[in-house]
């Protein structure tokens, strides 16, 4: 049963242009948890951060 996962992702708090984005939402997918959060760290942009994952599994 493979793991879905959802997040936001926003720049650090650190980063220069923090305040000029609005958050983005990714979502990895796969047969580990580990896999599709792996997925969701490969779609960020430089100096981003994930921002509360919801997971899902499915059926």
């Amino acid at each position: 049963m493979p793991y879905v996962l959802r997040s936001g992702a926003r720049p650090r708090l650190d980063a220069p242009d923090f305040n000029e984005h609005e958050p983005l939402e990714r979502i990895g997918q796969a047969e580990t948890y580990e896999a599709a959060y792996a997925q969701l760290e490969a779609q960020l942009p430089k100096d981003w951060v994930l921002v509360g994952i919801d997971r899902y599994l499915e059926a």
